[in-house]
């Protein structure tokens, strides 16, 4: 196969009236596009072995996610926000089995399920190193011989961990004025106030509300910054502890878009990538050309935008979740 000229086709172009984006890609998507059914088969036998090791989790009976089996012995990886004490997941193969879930990380979006087969299952390979910069293809597939799409990795891997100091600041530009403390946030409980003006954090002299802005997106949730502010007639030196910004932000046109993710941020270490995504098809893998596994995919949060856990991170949080008498057996 010749997977260099693929470069050549055209992007899917969504009418900006739909509703269901991934209904109207169906309908009108271009025999010209890499997302035409004709050119997502020539990928078929690049994620046959993936697919294998891809479940569909259910529950009540409906698909809410995709799932990656990570281990002979039945433990599965998936999307946390969608499940529930117990769900049902079912193979490539068609069988289903009742599913148990182990642990969950909820700010990475994954949860560890355990399902009792009688037979070893087919584990997911995962790639050595990531290997891919913008610009490269990569692969979604779920348990169907063909995969569901075919996507380019948008930027380079990075963190979508901001640290969140919990403030709105004033229309005015200057001085960085405090208009609004978020209850419970790193700003509440450090005590600041509404009328605060600040002045520096850390070594940076702040003068605007977009130097504040910046400097508090320069660091990661948990970082401690030391904040000089003028309150009335006094200058004060406070410490934030900075946390996560749990709220999501909307945009208007998000109804044309078809359905986002509820959780679009917070992740540590993603593959940013073009692949237009239902919700439900995230939690299975993400695939280079090679067939294996550099993520699993965890969030869409755009337009045309997916996110991927990197397989590092991944195999990172199946460490810290797994029993830890498994543990000891490995």
């Amino acid at each position: 196969m010749r997977f260099a000229t693929l470069a050549l086709l055209a992007p899917v172009l969504l009418l900006p009236s739909e509703v269901d984006a991934q209904r109207s890609r169906r309908r009108f998507v271009s025999e010209h596009s890499r997302n035409h059914a004709s050119v997502r088969r020539a990928f078929a036998s690049v994620t046959e072995k993936a697919r294998q090791s891809t479940v569909r989790v259910k529950k009540e009976g409906r698909v809410v996610s995709l799932g990656v089996i990570v281990s002979a012995d039945g433990y599965i990886v998936t999307q946390a926000a969608v499940i529930g004490p117990t769900v049902e997941c079912q193979l490539a193969t068609g069988e289903s089995f009742h599913a148990t879930r182990v642990g969950v990380d909820e700010s990475q979006n994954i949860a560890l399920l355990e399902i009792k087969a009688d037979k070893k299952l087919p584990a997911i390979e995962w790639a050595e190193n990531l290997n891919i910069t913008p610009g490269s293809w990569v692969i979604s597939t779920g348990t169907s011989e063909v995969p569901f799409a075919i996507g380019i990795m948008s930027t380079q891997v990075h963190s979508r961990r901001k640290g969140f100091l919990g403030v709105q600041l004033s229309r005015q530009s200057a001085p960085a004025r405090l208009a609004v403390i978020t209850p419970d946030s790193a700003a509440a409980r450090a005590g600041l106030r509404v009328d605060d003006v600040v002045l520096r954090l850390d070594a940076t002299e702040v003068d605007t509300s977009e130097q504040l802005s910046a400097a508090i997106g320069s660091h990661q949730p948990g970082d401690t910054v030391k904040l000089r502010i003028r309150r009335g007639a006094r200058e004060l030196d406070v410490e934030a502890t900075l946390g996560i910004n749990t709220e999501v932000a909307t945009n208007p046109q998000e109804r044309f878009w078809g359905p986002l993710s509820a959780l679009r941020t917070g992740f540590s270490e993603v593959i940013q990538h073009d692949t237009v995504l239902r919700p439900e098809q995230c939690g299975g893998p993400l695939l280079n050309l090679d067939g294996k596994a550099v993520g699993v995919n965890v969030a869409r949060p755009g337009r045309v935008e997916s996110l991927a856990l990197t397989a590092r991170s991944v195999e990172r949080i199946i460490k810290r979740l797994e029993p830890r008498k498994r543990r000891r057996r490995m």
